[in-house]
């Protein structure tokens, strides 16, 4: 139907953009131009008086309106357009994903709600569609209920049109008087059918709800009957109806309903009110424990999966009761309060039931509250980031941190995040604030990486923000527009989120996972969770939750489990992060424990992101070289530490190929180059995490001497330089070809600047890694080695093939020059000439060049040997036959 009534007749549409932002018209009118289904034909306003214009002097096949315009705001809007224009369908577009808010807009004539920024092509088709087809048949069904209505009019009034003289008018009208009786009242509960049922379930609708509800209550007062009101509410019904389609959303209605039906009393009521929500009155009740146990019945029901086309969903219900006459004792009461304790339900996570009570009446008004105020936070700038450090607790240095949401409300004051996180995940505003959150932290981690400061940053990622369907893509392309690497974003979920049955919240993850996102688990050891569902989830850390850590120093059963918690995570090869650590003695226990990370104010607090640099760079000042009086402990941690800074400098680089590869166009050919620039940074960062097993292995072989162990360290510290200088040398290259082959032009050709830059600082840690040791005297370390490396070198050198030598030293060739390179950064064949010269006492020197002899006589006779200079090559073949064993 359009604005004159008729139906249209051909796939051209007329649409109407209300929207006083002239960029989100331009938007939707290149999305509706996409459409495959029909061509549209644009119209639009930027306010409402300039919409009711264009209404009066064209029609339209549907309207898609901005609630908040010049002239008009809020649900004001489409209840004043509705009046005039009710026969025009109309999508609302809103900024705000608000349930409560978006079931009283439908109410009001709307067809149907579209998020803002949340524009998904297929879906905004699909809802216009819906909306116009569902509008034709409701304007079918006025027409219908219309018509009747005359007649039983005309009926119960006596009003003719036609005047029957003749004496058998039964006869005249080919029809029997009862026939016409039994059509009139056929009509007439028809009539009062549609007026008091919803058309899709066929339950009773809000009015006969309402109307039986008050009938019941004045029979109760007259009684003294006891009664029982719940308000039901489809948990997440919205996520599937925006992500199947309508038409499935109207199929779990009905299947819904059938459900709720089955669970009852034959003379109970079940009425869909509206959306998703539902309302049930059970008569006559004894005790409160039956109610509760009809209310466990249905929330037992909804756990089977229903069937949606050819998928399988999980919906749960939840489910708030108010009692007649402790509840209540007029009808807006009881539903009220049925509905205070359903937000008590869902505040407490869902999927379950609850009855009123007074005291929880102060906090639903309290949360009202919050919920209003959210609606203009984000747009007022009323949110801020603060981060809180996490610290290695061997190390003692910053290894992470978290960023943690404030809000300053205007009219509030300041309010907790657990105060107001709930309300926004309840409310639907959590996924406006997740994309706030994502966009300012990626934006201050790309700060913090110019100034060289390479920490991962933890955000909180809610159940309902990850129900998004386009979620992972909206957060990559953020990363990717503030050039922040992946590798140092982290995504905390809850236990009981990762918990959830629930497939596409696992499946999330592992996109979030397969694109290099570090997934942390917080509150850990409060959901229950099995060794078998943590194995099958994609997490690399968890964070045990701070109501163990605050009574862990004082309480045995808190001591048992944190001890529990952190053996489970190391059997899987976890990390454990401690929350909320207050206390010295809380750090000592977690350190004899295992536990590897920490974070609570007995570190530091929260921090603004500029007392955040000067913090990390103060803590790190005296880490710059090993000290203390156990110089194991301190060299190994030392060697530790370099690991640690090499794991986050890979991490960036790790993220800054990533971005590369996506945002930039190569030649043909470079993909090769982008396969072994990714092995090699595996490799690399095998290597670093190789290397600190081993400084843990040494520093735990306590039944060694310290010469022994110093050797130990030294060894494998060069070793893994060595190795180390190898990949970031061949990483050099493969980043020399891939900047050859981009365009210079592009703004992600800075990402080669950037990772340069990293790499001259990986190979600067490998060098402090080579040095690690270079004040122990070489010969202290490892008497017998060096010792035959020089009798070889003095006395058999000549004539012992070096395989000889290797295997004296029980050792192969191969990793005889290994070693020697390690312990002396010579090749084999210069170390053995250095030992030569150093131990020999007469040196025969010869040059060409006078000078040069000269310089190296002066040279040698400086350093304790005695030169003989040959004048030329006869003088040098003969002086060499006498007694000069080292040329």
């Amino acid at each position: 139907m359009n604005a004159t009534g008729k139906k249209r007749q051909s796939t051209k549409l007329k649409a109407l953009l209300v929207d006083d932002d002239q960029d989100q018209i331009v938007l939707l009118s290149e999305i509706l131009s996409q459409s495959k289904a029909a061509d549209y034909e644009i119209y639009s306003a930027q306010s409402l008086k300039a919409a009711y214009q264009i209404l009066n002097e064209q029609p339209v096949d549907i309207i898609i309106l901005d609630l908040n315009l010049p002239d008009s705001k809020g649900l004001d809007t489409l209840q004043s357009l509705y009046k005039e224009f009710f026969e025009i369908p109309v999508v609302v577009i809103t900024g705000i994903d608000d349930q409560k808010c978006q079931d009283l807009g439908l109410t009001l004539g709307a067809e149907d709600y579209i998020i803002k920024g949340c524009y998904n092509v297929a879906d905004i088709h699909r809802s216009i569609d819906h909306a116009i087809k569902r509008h034709e048949q409701i304007l079918i069904m006025d027409q219908k209920r219309q018509a009747l209505s005359q007649q039983l009019d005309a009926i119960k009034s006596g009003d003719v049109d036609v005047i029957i003289t003749n004496t058998s008018p039964s006869k005249l009208l080919r029809i029997e008087d009862s026939d016409l009786v039994a059509k009139n009242e056929r009509l007439l509960k028809e009539l009062e059918h549609l007026a008091h049922h919803d058309t899709l379930t066929k339950l009773p609708n809000r009015f006969h709800f309402e109307k039986s509800l008050k009938q019941i209550l004045s029979t109760s007062l007259r009684y003294g009957h006891k009664f029982a009101v719940m308000i039901l509410d489809l948990d997440r019904f919205k996520l599937i109806n925006d992500s199947y389609g309508h038409d499935i959303g109207d199929d779990l209605l009905v299947q819904a309903s059938k459900r709720m039906y089955d669970c009852l009393r034959s003379d109970d009521i079940v009425a869909r009110l509206g959306g998703d929500e539902f309302g049930i009155i059970l008569r006559e009740i004894n005790t409160t424990t039956g109610v509760e146990a009809t209310a466990k019945k249905i929330v037992k029901m909804f756990e089977e999966p229903f069937m949606l086309g050819n998928k399988k969903a999980c919906v749960t219900v939840s489910v708030g009761i108010a009692c007649f006459p402790g509840a209540g004792s007029v009808t807006e009461d009881l539903i009220k309060h049925a509905d205070i304790a359903l937000y008590r339900v869902k505040n407490a996570g869902r999927n379950g039931f609850a009855q009123f009570q007074k005291d929880v009446e102060k906090e639903y008004v309290w949360r009202l509250e919050v919920e209003n105020e959210l609606h203009s936070a984000i747009e007022n700038n009323e949110f801020s980031m603060v981060y809180q450090p996490i610290i290695n607790l061997t190390s003692k240095k910053i290894v992470g941190m978290e960023a943690l949401i404030c809000w300053t409300s205007p009219q509030l004051g300041v309010i907790s995040p657990d105060e107001f996180l709930p309300v926004a995940e309840e409310s639907g505003l959590i996924n406006q604030i997740g994309l706030w959150t994502m966009e300012t932290v990626s934006s201050q981690q790309a700060k913090w990486i110019q100034k060289n400061m390479l920490l991962p940053v933890a955000i909180k990622l809610s159940p309902r923000q990850a129900m998004q369907t386009n979620l992972v893509d909206m957060f990559f392309s953020i990363l990717e527009k503030n050039h922040a690497p992946t590798t140092l974003i982290q995504l905390e979920v809850t236990e009981a989120a990762i918990m959830s049955k629930d497939l596409e919240w696992k499946t999330t993850l592992e996109k979030f996972h397969d694109r290099g996102i570090h997934i942390l688990v917080d509150d850990f050891g409060t959901g229950y969770s099995s060794l078998s569902q943590l194995k099958s989830l994609p997490i690399e850390s968890i964070k045990i939750d701070i109501s163990f850590i605050r009574n862990v120093t004082v309480s045995h059963h808190e001591m048992v489990i944190v001890k529990s918690i952190i053996s489970l995570a190391k059997g899987l090869g976890l990390i454990v992060i401690a929350e909320g650590v207050e206390k010295e003695q809380q750090v000592q226990l977690l350190m004899d424990n295992g536990c590897d990370q920490a974070q609570g104010r007995y570190f530091c607090n929260p921090l603004s992101a500029e007392e955040f640099i000067q913090f990390y760079e103060n803590s790190n000042k005296d880490s710059a070289a090993p000290d203390g009086d156990d110089i194991i402990h301190d060299l190994c941690l030392y060697a530790r530490d370099i690991g640690h800074d090499f794991n986050n400098i890979y991490a960036a680089i790790k993220g800054y190929v990533g971005l590369l590869q996506h945002a930039t166009s190569y030649e043909n050919g470079t993909d090769k180059s982008f396969i072994e620039m990714n092995m090699l940074i595996e490799k690399t960062i095998n290597i670093v995490q190789k290397q600190s097993k081993k400084m843990r292995v040494i520093e735990k072989e306590r039944g060694l001497n310290q010469t022994t162990m110093l050797k130990n360290i030294m060894y494998q510290c060069r070793m893994t330089a060595l190795e180390l200088d190898s990949c970031i040398s061949q990483q050099k290259d493969i980043l020399d070809v891939l900047r050859e082959s981009s365009d210079e032009n592009k703004e992600s050709y800075r990402f080669f600047e950037r990772m340069f830059d990293l790499a001259d600082k990986a190979h600067q840690l490998s060098t402090n890694l080579s040095n690690l040791i270079e004040n122990v005297d070489i010969n202290k370390i490892d008497v017998d080695f060096i010792n035959t490396i020089q009798e070889y070198a003095l006395h058999k050198g000549q004539n012992l093939p070096i395989d000889e030598l290797a295997k004296k030293l029980t050792t192969s060739r191969s990793q005889l020059h290994r070693k020697i390179k390690v312990l002396t950064g010579k090749s084999t064949t210069n170390y053995i000439n250095y030992i030569r010269i150093e131990k020999a006492k007469n040196i025969l020197i010869y040059s060409n060049d006078r000078s040069q002899r000269t310089a190296m006589a002066i040279e040698l006779h400086d350093n304790g040997h005695n030169p003989i200079v040959a004048k030329d090559q006869e003088d040098f073949d003969s002086k060499k036959q006498k007694e000069i064993k080292v040329k």
